[in-house]
Parts: C-alpha cells; structure tokens; sequence
C-alpha cells in the first residue's frame, strides 16, 4: 500500500511539472511509466499472476471543450510498437464490387498477413444477422475499407461495430502498390474524434513493457496535440477497460482561468 501511494504521489508531482509543455519529454515518458506500474499493480490476480484476458491500455482524453468531429471513422497517429502485429486474426476489407476483382488484387501482392476481402454486395448478402456481425467482431484483427465506399459503410455495418468502436480505417486502394495503406495501418493507433469531451485511444496492452507502453503513449500524444491542438485537451489518463484511471498529463489551468 505504501509503494502504491508513493507511485500516485510521484505521478501526481511529475503530472504538474511538465503541464502545459509542447515537447514530448523524458519528463512524460517517465509519467506514463510509472503510471502504468500503478495499473499492473491494480490490475494483478495474484503477485505473479495478470488477469488472463490481458487487456487493453488506452489513453483516456479529456477536453476543455466539446470537439466537433465530423468523420464516423478513426483518425490514425503513429506509433513505434504495433497494436496488430502479433495477432493471428485476419484483417477484414470492404471494398467496392466485383468481389472476385479484388480479391484476386490482395492475393496477387502477396500481404503478409491474412487478409478477407468483402465487396459491398457479397457484405450485405453474407452478414444480414445481428449474431453474425457480433461473431466476425470478435474474429477480426481490425476493419478496414477502401475510401471510395465510406459513403455506404453505415448502411452496411450494424449498431454493434459503433457500439465497440470497430468501425473500419479507411484506406486508399488507388495506389500502385494496394497493400501501403494497409500496412500503414499496423503502425498506427486510432482514435474516433468525439462530438463531446472525450475520447480514447489504445496504446498497448497489459503484459507489455512499460517502455513500450510509454513509447507509443508519447508518440500518440503528441499525434493529439498536432491534431486537434494541445491547448484544447485538459488532462490524460491511462486505464484499462473498468480500471481505475491514473492521470500521466494535465493541463496549464491558469491560461485558461486568465482568458476574458
């Protein structure tokens, strides 16, 4: 208990510290390690054991204002240690018809990874059952559909891919080589762009190692900050799905409490 309240005393300090700085720093990367001691530590079954299902850590970010995001689908920010890579799930396609067309397109350039290709017809004939949406959810690496049929997607996915925030990168399949943007996707994480104050964006998971952790929680933050401004974001949180959420950044509150 007493190393546990030294982690959120020291996260606390370092959180006040470094406020309101533009510059990724030691400073952040030390906060979100220690702060992701904190959360293993709640998180534990036993003193040697993690909780089995080995969940996601996410960035958890708060704004002083709602943000007016416009776009159903995920904004990308990149990251140095990929979230899909040691999945053995295949990643998912939508893509415009013929079916055949493209599915020959993705076997011809030989992806490195398992890939399913739908067009938009063969979608709508073969997932018409909310249980079989639900199920292909939980056997997907991650969605992904050519940008050329974003138009359509929400007529085609069902309540159940918004409700779990599975709604599918779009990618660009004009380029010569069809699996660039494809993989660009591994090396990113994503965020939906709220029309409110939050929103959230994975950073790994709970078996990794804080450097790793920390790594891609400072590459995602400062994606954030040159997205959507950093003055906009009032604190940063990481957690877990049901954890208690530990503060690794906070605003500059004075610039705030100083405007007319």
């Amino acid at each position: 208990m007493k190393l546990f309240i030294y982690f959120i005393d020291e996260i606390l300090r370092l959180s006040n510290k470094f406020k309101g700085t533009t510059t990724m720093s030691q400073d952040l990367h030390s906060q979100i390690s220690k702060a992701f001691a904190v959360l293993q530590t709640l998180e534990k079954k036993s003193e040697e054991e993690l909780i089995p299902d080995d969940p996601n850590v996410t960035l958890r970010i708060q704004l002083w204002e709602p943000y007016n995001g416009t776009s159903a689908f995920p904004v990308l920010f990149p990251i140095r240690h990929s979230l899909f890579a040691d999945s053995t799930l295949p990643v998912r396609i939508i893509t415009k018809d013929p079916q055949k067309e493209w599915s020959e397109k993705f076997k011809e350039a030989f992806p490195p990874f398992p890939i399913k290709v739908y067009s938009i017809e063969k979608w709508r004939k073969r997932f018409t059952r909310a249980a079989d949406r639900r199920q292909l959810i939980k056997e997907t690496r991650i969605f992904m559909a050519d940008r050329r049929v974003g138009h359509v997607i929400s007529d085609i996915l069902g309540a159940d891919f918004y409700e779990k925030k599975k709604t599918p990168v779009l990618v660009n399949l004009e380029k010569e080589d069809i699996l660039e943007d494809v993989k660009n996707v591994f090396e990113c994480t994503m965020a939906l762009l709220p029309k409110g104050y939050k929103f959230a964006a994975p950073i790994g998971q709970l078996s990794w190692s804080a450097e790793d952790i920390a790594d891609n929680g400072c590459d995602a933050i400062n994606g954030i900050f040159e997205k959507i401004g950093q003055e906009k974001v009032a604190s940063i949180s990481i957690g877990t799905p049901g954890s208690l959420l530990i503060p690794v950044y906070s605003a500059d509150i004075s610039s705030v409490i100083n405007q007319p």
